[in-house]
Protein backbone atom coordinates (compact mmCIF):
# COMPACT_ATOMS: atom_id res chain seq x y z
CA UNK A 1 0.00 0.00 0.00
CA UNK A 2 2.77 2.77 0.75
CA UNK A 3 4.00 2.20 -2.89
CA UNK A 4 -0.22 3.24 -3.94
CA UNK A 5 0.73 5.92 -1.30
CA UNK A 6 3.20 7.61 -3.33
CA UNK A 7 1.38 9.01 -5.68
CA UNK A 8 -2.22 9.11 -3.13
CA UNK A 9 -4.73 7.32 -2.14
CA UNK A 10 -8.56 8.83 -2.87
CA UNK A 11 -11.88 7.09 -1.91
CA UNK A 12 -14.78 7.27 0.46
CA UNK A 13 -13.40 6.77 3.97
CA UNK A 14 -16.10 5.55 6.47
CA UNK A 15 -15.14 5.31 10.19
CA UNK A 16 -16.20 2.59 12.82
CA UNK A 17 -14.95 5.18 16.26
CA UNK A 18 -14.84 1.42 18.31
CA UNK A 19 -13.07 2.84 21.07
CA UNK A 20 -15.91 5.56 21.43
CA UNK A 21 -18.40 3.10 21.23
CA UNK A 22 -17.13 0.67 23.50
CA UNK A 23 -16.28 3.48 26.12
CA UNK A 24 -19.95 4.45 26.09
CA UNK A 25 -21.08 1.14 26.64
CA UNK A 26 -19.16 0.58 29.63
CA UNK A 27 -16.42 -1.87 27.39
CA UNK A 28 -13.40 -1.98 29.07
CA UNK A 29 -10.23 -3.21 27.32
CA UNK A 30 -6.34 -2.78 26.75
CA UNK A 31 -5.24 -2.68 23.09
CA UNK A 32 -2.38 -5.05 24.13
CA UNK A 33 -4.46 -7.38 24.73
CA UNK A 34 -6.54 -10.12 22.71
CA UNK A 35 -9.76 -8.10 22.89
CA UNK A 36 -11.82 -8.88 19.90
CA UNK A 37 -13.88 -6.12 17.68
CA UNK A 38 -16.62 -8.74 16.85
CA UNK A 39 -18.73 -8.11 13.40
CA UNK A 40 -22.22 -7.63 15.01
CA UNK A 41 -20.30 -4.79 16.95
CA UNK A 42 -18.81 -3.35 13.37
CA UNK A 43 -22.55 -3.56 12.45
CA UNK A 44 -24.13 -2.14 15.26
CA UNK A 45 -21.90 0.96 15.41
CA UNK A 46 -22.65 1.49 11.82
CA UNK A 47 -26.29 0.94 12.37
CA UNK A 48 -26.35 3.55 15.01
CA UNK A 49 -24.29 5.97 13.24
CA UNK A 50 -26.03 5.54 10.12
CA UNK A 51 -23.76 4.45 8.15
CA UNK A 52 -24.61 3.19 4.72
CA UNK A 53 -21.43 1.17 3.42
CA UNK A 54 -20.60 1.69 -0.74
CA UNK A 55 -18.71 -0.45 -2.67
CA UNK A 56 -14.94 0.61 -3.11
CA UNK A 57 -15.32 2.40 0.66
CA UNK A 58 -11.87 2.90 2.52
CA UNK A 59 -12.95 1.01 6.28
CA UNK A 60 -11.25 2.95 9.12
CA UNK A 61 -11.46 0.75 12.78
CA UNK A 62 -10.73 3.28 15.64
CA UNK A 63 -9.62 0.98 18.48
CA UNK A 64 -7.83 3.68 20.34
CA UNK A 65 -4.10 2.05 20.38
CA UNK A 66 -2.42 5.86 20.17
CA UNK A 67 -4.33 7.30 22.88
CA UNK A 68 -3.29 4.09 24.84
CA UNK A 69 0.13 4.05 23.72
CA UNK A 70 0.51 8.38 24.88
CA UNK A 71 -0.79 6.93 28.56
CA UNK A 72 2.22 4.63 28.65
CA UNK A 73 5.47 5.19 30.87
CA UNK A 74 9.12 4.38 29.14
CA UNK A 75 8.98 1.41 31.40
CA UNK A 76 5.60 -0.13 29.95
CA UNK A 77 6.55 0.65 26.17
CA UNK A 78 9.99 -0.82 26.96
CA UNK A 79 8.17 -4.26 28.21
CA UNK A 80 5.87 -4.30 25.24
CA UNK A 81 9.18 -3.77 22.94
CA UNK A 82 10.78 -6.60 24.50
CA UNK A 83 7.53 -8.95 24.93
CA UNK A 84 8.41 -12.19 22.69
CA UNK A 85 4.69 -13.05 22.81
CA UNK A 86 2.91 -9.52 22.13
CA UNK A 87 -1.19 -9.30 21.87
CA UNK A 88 -3.10 -6.97 19.76
CA UNK A 89 -6.64 -6.39 19.72
CA UNK A 90 -8.38 -6.07 16.58
CA UNK A 91 -11.05 -7.54 14.33
CA UNK A 92 -12.30 -11.21 14.64
CA UNK A 93 -10.00 -12.86 12.50
CA UNK A 94 -12.81 -15.32 11.26
CA UNK A 95 -14.29 -16.13 8.02
CA UNK A 96 -17.30 -14.38 8.54
CA UNK A 97 -15.32 -10.91 8.32
CA UNK A 98 -13.48 -11.85 5.42
CA UNK A 99 -17.12 -12.71 3.55
CA UNK A 100 -18.30 -9.39 4.92
CA UNK A 101 -15.70 -7.69 3.75
CA UNK A 102 -15.86 -8.93 0.27
CA UNK A 103 -19.44 -8.89 -0.20
CA UNK A 104 -19.46 -5.03 0.70
CA UNK A 105 -16.56 -4.46 -1.61
CA UNK A 106 -14.19 -2.52 0.72
CA UNK A 107 -11.58 -1.11 -1.05
CA UNK A 108 -8.99 -1.06 1.70
CA UNK A 109 -9.05 -1.60 5.78
CA UNK A 110 -7.10 0.73 8.19
CA UNK A 111 -7.04 1.48 11.47
CA UNK A 112 -5.04 2.71 14.49
CA UNK A 113 -3.98 -0.25 15.87
CA UNK A 114 -1.13 -2.15 15.32
CA UNK A 115 -2.75 -5.40 13.37
CA UNK A 116 -6.14 -4.95 12.00
CA UNK A 117 -6.84 -8.33 13.01
CA UNK A 118 -6.23 -9.45 16.74
CA UNK A 119 -3.02 -10.67 16.69
CA UNK A 120 -0.94 -12.83 19.33
CA UNK A 121 2.24 -13.75 17.95
CA UNK A 122 5.10 -15.60 19.39
CA UNK A 123 8.36 -15.96 18.55
CA UNK A 124 10.16 -19.41 17.14
CA UNK A 125 12.60 -20.05 20.10
CA UNK A 126 15.84 -18.97 19.60
CA UNK A 127 14.45 -16.63 16.53
CA UNK A 128 13.27 -13.35 18.43
CA UNK A 129 14.46 -10.58 16.46
CA UNK A 130 16.80 -8.19 18.73
CA UNK A 131 16.76 -4.12 18.57
CA UNK A 132 17.61 -3.02 15.34
CA UNK A 133 18.22 -5.81 13.75
CA UNK A 134 14.51 -6.64 12.36
CA UNK A 135 15.02 -6.43 8.73
CA UNK A 136 18.66 -7.04 9.07
CA UNK A 137 19.58 -10.47 6.61
CA UNK A 138 19.97 -14.04 8.36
Amino acid sequence: MQHWAKEGIAGRGVLIDYASWAEKKGIEYTTFSLHEIRLEDIRAIAKECDITFQKGDLLFIRLGMTKEWDTMTPAQKDAYATSSSPQHAGVEATEDVLRWLWDEGFAAVAGDAISWEVSSFRYPPNKEPHRGTENADP
